[in-house]
């Protein structure tokens, strides 16, 4: 469906305890969040539907080809729904998605993958979905049916001009299966070099931000696309300072869940100097909490996945993450 091939993911939560406790021997940030006895909250990548990503600890599916990558099964053909589960908790699966949205000759195939992914949305049965580089209306258009609530295009990209070049657009989309009932862009203080030419001046880069209404609960949605992937100084320190600015936006969040899906254009260092790092020293990373020590396979790939036709030919990485927390 994309340029680079993304992971979803399923959260598990009951609608009891909201406290949390704290342990070390993983994370960032010297520990990791664990949900506290009541309120167990777990993340498990289930890909999509060329690549499924799934887990085999808590209800296998009727039919799975099962993949062992040293202590890892990873599930292809994953057939989970959205549903309770024993003990009182509800699945909800959440998609991340970077569309590569921009027409020819800048992309390729542009409008038969938006045309592939509104029927992924209408079949998929996601709960939250998250988009980067949905750039242009029509595109938003052809979309925004697919699921009961969605970002409107103008609350997230207000002053946006999308007719051929998309100058002044964030390029992000919420759609959710649950109520949306606010939504804003906050556009970043620091952006791209001109002198680059990568269009990043051109855009509004920000954190999109959305608060669903999920039974009695609050969960707020993060998403972003930050600098462009360039190994150029300038643009890694404007990745820093984008990062920087997302940390603190979803520290102050007093939602009962944060949700966390988006193109950091950076690989998984866990360093406090480097994007990765930063993230992960307030969130839980989904793909580590289900496969410890897996950030660098290349199965986990998000660019240059030998499964993906448009960049296997490049250099596996993983520059796009789903992340957690609760309060």
């Amino acid at each position: 469906l994309s340029h680079q091939l993304k992971l979803s993911q399923v959260v598990r939560t009951s609608a009891s305890s909201s406290t949390t406790t704290t342990t070390g021997g993983g994370g960032g940030g010297g520990g990791v969040l664990l949900p506290a006895p009541g309120r167990e909250l777990i993340l498990e990548d289930v890909g999509n539907q060329e690549n499924m990503i799934g887990d085999t600890s808590d209800v296998l599916p009727s039919t799975a080809e099962l993949l062992h990558l040293g202590d890892w099964k990873v599930m292809k053909g994953s057939d989970k729904t959205t549903g309770p589960l024993p003990g009182g908790g509800t699945l909800l699966k959440v998609l991340n998605l970077n569309l590569w949205g921009l027409g020819w000759p800048l992309g390729e195939d542009k409008d038969l993958r938006v045309l592939a992914l509104r029927e992924e949305l209408q079949a998929g049965d996601y709960d939250i979905v998250m988009l980067q580089e949905l750039w242009y209306r029509d595109d938003y258009d052809l979309l925004k049916t697919t699921m009961p609530y969605v970002s409107q295009y103008d609350s997230i990209n207000s002053g946006c001009t999308s007719f051929i070049l998309p100058l002044g657009c964030s390029g992000l989309t919420v759609l959710s299966k649950y109520p949306i009932v606010d939504v804003r862009l906050i556009p970043f203080n620091h952006r791209g070099n001109f002198w680059r030419f990568d269009g990043e001046i051109f855009v509004r880069k920000g954190l999109g931000v959305a608060r669903i209404l999920y039974k009695d609960k609050t969960i707020d949605v993060f998403t972003t696309h930050l600098v462009s992937y360039t190994k150029a100084d300038d643009n890694k320190l404007v990745r820093y300072m984008q990062a920087m600015e997302t940390v603190a936006i979803i520290a102050k969040s007093d939602a009962d869940i944060q949700i966390f899906g988006g193109d950091i254009n950076a690989t998984p260092i866990e360093n406090l100097h480097q994007p990765y790092g930063m993230l992960s020293s307030i969130l839980k990373d989904a793909l580590l909490e289900r496969y410890p020590g897996a950030s660098f396979h290349p199965i986990f790939a998000t660019f240059g996945n030998s499964e993906n036709t448009y960049t296997r030919h490049y250099k596996p990485e993983r520059i796009d993450y789903l992340m957690y927390r609760s309060i």
